[in-house]
């Protein structure tokens, strides 16, 4: 297996911009579990990671650059503990999909208080009966 451990390398990040255009236009679809909306795009990806993901902070609720780089490391840490679950569901159904989070509650919350909501959107996501 190429991803080991609990990296977060460069290339799982999405980069193109075709497909970020894509993911924002999906207006409504995905799972919302509050304080996270994430749209999934089962796409062709460049490289050898069965997912790329974007964090999206907005921010007009954030104004400070601080605060909106604390909540999108968060994410990224609790994306990066749970992401082999996702990356085994993916290649055993040979998909390849583009995630975006995006943070939508208006104030910033604990460590914890984040990771129980993305943990059980990123399950949903991947589990055959949703989509």
């Amino acid at each position: 297996m190429h991803h080991s451990g609990f990296n977060f390398h460069k290339e799982e990040r999405l980069t193109s911009q075709l497909i970020i255009e894509q993911l924002f236009a999906q207006n409504g679809k995905g799972i919302f579990k509050f304080p996270f909306r994430v749209s999934i795009l089962f796409t062709e990806l460049p490289g050898i990671y069965p997912a790329q993901v974007l964090i999206s902070v907005s921010s007009r609720r954030f104004k400070r650059a601080h605060d909106r780089n604390r909540i999108k490391r968060q994410i990224r840490e609790i994306y990066r503990h749970c992401k082999n679950d996702l990356y085994t569901t993916l290649q055993s159904n040979n998909k390849q999909a583009a995630i975006l989070i995006t943070y939508v509650g208006k104030t910033l919350l604990p460590y914890h208080q984040l990771d129980i909501p993305l943990r059980e959107v990123l399950t949903k996501l991947v589990t055959p009966h949703a989509k």
